[in-house]
């Protein structure tokens, strides 16, 4: 048989014709492969051809045709650059024309045993997967609580062998975590930060303070804390299993369990385990500058790819850019996926590693993914051929991701360039839709003139991440072009934006695009440097506190210039109070707010803008748009945006090119956040060793020389307080300074605490709304003369070198009534109560609550027993 193999093979090759060969599920490896005697497997028929390439026969390329049907895959299969093709003679594996043919890393169940409600089947040892397909559909694991979140109910600090590098204790509500439950090593804690999550393992449960200890900390330990609030799920848990549809996997005795979904039978149904982490792999030499090269991959399925638990947990940044992919690449040149389906995958789904150049992917679609879509350049080599560059993701649909790590990302671009990423409908994430760039700030990358057109991005992160976008930049970006995108519905908490720049992004152009309908801002410039927004139509927002448009911080250089947009707004307002002091140049806009509000930057109106050289020709006028409130965006005759210049194009042809079919009714695997209850903060700064930052709340801090620390040198009670250390020379005015976010919005919050001031130290504390401009409540101004000081009127003089006990309460929400009460307790006198003292008109909410030093030059300041508490 092998030998009328290679006959087939060398005729071809003598005919000068592409070689053929087939392959089915019935096939046979020592096989012809003919039609009617194919081969059996992937792997064979690649390794016919890496034969017939090694005796240099092969020179027109080949056709391997697969039957329809699952292809198990035994292992991961491998292309190296001696499975290339060549210019104009490509390796092609396609599916046959209709067939259905799914590459799978999984493995089908069977041998199932019924008892009650129940399914069981006994497994091979060492058996371990954290997904299961029945029928095609996910299944998931069982967890606790059912519904909604869990909310951490306190503060911890981590273990000291932890120190500064994150968190990893957690206080849990009653019914949680037992340290008895049954194969604890093999529960999972998902603990939700702002953009990220961590999904760690235990490493004891202490029942008595329904404390959990992890075995890693998280990321960072402020921005991916585990403090009182924290959102968290407990996640494959034995004594939980029972709802239709979840399944346990136990593996002391590798037995699998699953309670069936109404109608199940296991006769009729395929159960499948996935079993490889990597279905498919492509491994280019590029120190050697050997690529792989040439391939092609048509109307193929990938599926049922694994994703297991580090041993210790997991816990990245950000958009999971570090998770495998089902698909890698890495030396991938001149080659394409076209019309594939990559699927039921417990990562993300395809990496275009370091050195892929010229690859296409067109006309696929990505669904039911465990993480994230596409990954592209991950790395940033020392020399352009290690650089991703010039590929294209064009007319896919990328969708349903994040079932199992919802931070992942439709498209995530790191160091690449001259990449076109268009008409894709990417939706259904639970963060950002593209994320490009991987530098914070100004500093060196390879990452340039990069193409995002035409794509639409849509319900997204649905509530349950924040500080996201559609569209989400870093660093700097050079000739990379935002065009004809249409963003909508990008609901988040407490951010969701349409297009953000961020951290550095410069050298952006951003035009054409409409965006509405999303939480924050419709376009937010964080910081950045030479970027330009035109002709854009930037629709409302949902949060009535925030503004259409954000710029982050005030730098010397153009960070934006924005002309001939059109700006609708009716909630919230126009900018922030940046935009006025920014280095930005605004001009020929069309600005109107639909409830009637003339436009107002910061404080200024229109007339005082101008006078600035600002929007000198821009129009405050009705667009006249068709149905905004529907999305249609279209305007009438008549409309006032041609006087400033403004092009309509047809925003309709963003999204795919050649299938609109997208299903909206995928079952939901995370639910819309809610504000936990309100928790109190109380922090004696005992929890912690001197030198350490403090466990709770958020520690900003410039340098060295100027620090916020846990002390012995002093004490208002126990032996620590925090010491706030200035210095002259700090970029920021306000650090070191400490933050809290309690989010009380109803009945009435106090907050107390000890101070101490050394000679000449200026101090403040304030309460924020967290509105765009925020309000401020309670605010206490310490001078360096030794003056306490409530919105420039002198209250108290206050002796120095001594602790202070102070107090404040104010009425929130429907009680606020816009007047605070402060009470001060001198050493050895009786408390002094000074009563409405006034907060800004407005002020209803306690979203951060601050601590800081503003000094010029050297202070050293004293906190200790700091409460916050709802009441």
């Amino acid at each position: 048989m092998r030998h009328l193999l290679w006959v087939i093979l060398l005729s071809a090759a003598i005919s000068a014709a592409p070689v053929e060969l087939f392959v089915a599920p019935g096939g046979n490896d020592a096989a012809a492969g003919t039609k009617a005697a194919p081969l059996a497997t992937v792997q064979r028929a690649r390794d016919a051809i890496r034969e017939l390439k090694a005796g240099g026969r092969l020179t027109d390329g080949a056709v391997i045709t697969l039957a329809g049907g699952v292809y198990y895959l035994p292992a991961t299969l491998t292309f190296q650059p001696e499975d290339s093709g060549r210019a104009g003679a490509p390796i092609v594996y396609r599916g046959a024309p209709g067939a259905n043919v799914i590459l799978s890393g999984g493995q089908p169940v069977a041998n199932w045993r019924v008892a009650g409600n129940r399914w069981q089947a006994k497994l091979p040892d060492g058996s371990n997967f954290t997904q299961l397909f029945i029928n095609g559909e996910r299944r998931f694991r069982p967890r606790w609580p059912r519904q909604g979140y869990a909310y951490a109910t306190g503060n911890i600090a981590p273990t000291p062998d932890v120190a500064e590098r994150g968190a990893n204790r957690l206080r849990f509500e009653k019914g949680a975590l037992r340290a008895d439950q049954a194969n604890l090593d093999d529960v999972e804690v998902l603990c939700f930060h702002t953009w990220s999550v961590s999904r760690m393992r235990l490493a004891k449960v202490d029942d008595a303070a329904r404390i959990a200890t992890f075995r890693r900390p998280t990321w960072h330990p402020s921005m991916a804390g585990l403090g009182a609030g924290t959102r968290y799920l407990v996640e494959n848990v034995k004594e939980q299993l029972g709802q239709p549809g979840d399944w346990y996997l136990d593996r002391p005795t590798a037995t699998l369990t699953y309670v069936p979904m109404p109608g199940e039978a296991p006769e009729r149904a395929l159960v499948i385990a996935p079993r490889l982490t990597t279905l498919v792999q492509f491994q280019g030499d590029i120190a050697g500058r050997r690529w792989v090269e040439h391939l092609e991959f048509r109307g193929l399925t990938f599926a049922h790819a694994n994703w297991l638990l580090e041993p210790d947990g997991h816990s990245l940044p950000q958009a999971e850019s570090g998770m495998a992919a089902a698909v890698t690449a890495e030396g991938l040149r001149d080659s394409v996926f076209e019309d594939c389906r990559l699927t039921r995958l417990g990562g993300y789904a395809l990496e275009l590693g370091n050195g892929t150049k010229r690859v296409r992917v067109e006309r696929c679609e990505l669904t039911d993914l465990g993480g994230g879509g596409i990954k592209i350049g991950p790395g940033a080599p020392p020399d352009d051929e290690g650089v991703a560059g010039h590929n294209t993701v064009r007319d896919c649909l990328i969708a349903h991701g994040g079932r199992m790590h919802p931070p992942a990302v439709g498209i995530w671009l790191g160091f690449a360039h001259h990449c076109e990423l268009s008409h894709n409908e990417i939706a259904d994430f639970y963060y950002s839709g593209i994320s490009a760039g991987w530098t914070w700030g100004y500093g060196d990358t390879p990452t340039r003139a990069n193409t995002i057109a035409d794509n639409h991005i849509h319900d997204m992160p649905q509530r349950v991440l924040g500080d996201e976008a559609g569209i989400y930049t870093l660093g700097v970006a050079t000739g990379t072009v935002i065009s004809g995108n249409v963003v909508h519905d990008q609901v988040g908490v407490p951010w969701g934006v349409g297009i953000y720049l961020d951290e550095g992004s410069s050298g952006i152009t951003v035009e054409n695009n409409l965006v509405y309908r999303c939480t924050t801002h419709s376009f937010n410039v964080n910081y950045g440097r030479e970027n330009t927004a035109r002709n854009n139509i930037f629709g409302p927002i949902l949060d009535d506190g925030a503004p259409l448009l954000r710029c982050g911080r005030m730098e010397q250089h153009l960070s934006m210039a924005l002309h001939r947009n059109i700006l609708l707004y009716d909630v919230g307002h126009l900018v922030d109070n940046a935009w006025p002091r920014a280095n930005c140049e605004l001009d020929s806009n069309l600005y109107w707010n639909r409830r009637g509000n003339a436009p107002r930057w910061g404080d200024l109106d229109l007339a005082a803008w101008q006078a600035k050289g600002q929007d000198v020709d821009s129009v405050v006028a009705d667009p006249m748009f068709v149905d905004p409130e529907h999305g249609d965006y279209r305007l009438k005759p008549g409309s006032p945006a041609a006087k400033v210049g403004f092009k309509p194009w047809d925003y309709s042809k963003a999204g795919r090119l050649t299938n609109h079919t997208f299903t909206k009714s995928w079952p939901a695997v995370y639910a819309p956040a809610i504000p936990p209850p309100p928790a109190a903060v109380a922090d004696d700064f005992e929890d912690g060793q001197p030198g350490a930052k403090p466990s709770f709340g958020t520690a900003l801090e410039d340098s060295e020389a100027a620090s916020l620390r846990l002390t012995a040198e002093t004490a208002a009670s126990g032996k620590q307080s925090l010491k706030f250390t200035d210095a002259a020379g700090q970029p920021n005015f306000y650090n070191p300074h400490l933050l809290y976010n309690p989010g009380y919005d109803h009945g009435t919050a106090r907050v107390s605490f000890d101070l101490r001031l050394e000679p000449g130290a200026p101090f403040e504390h304030a309460w924020r709304d967290g509105g765009q401009p925020w309000k401020t409540g309670p605010a206490l101004a310490f001078g360096a003369d030794g003056w306490l000081t409530v919105q420039g009127t002198k209250l108290l003089e206050i002796p120095r070198s001594v602790w202070v006990h102070y107090q404040l309460d104010c009425a929130l929400g429907d009680k606020a009534d816009g007047t605070y009460t402060l009470t001060v307790a001198l050493p050895g006198q009786p408390p002094k109560v000074f009563a409405k003292l006034h907060c800004d008109d407005g002020f209803r909410k306690i979203a951060w609550c601050g601590f800081v030093s503003v000094a010029n030059g050297p202070a050293v300041i004293y906190l200790d027993n700091l409460n916050i508490e709802p009441r």
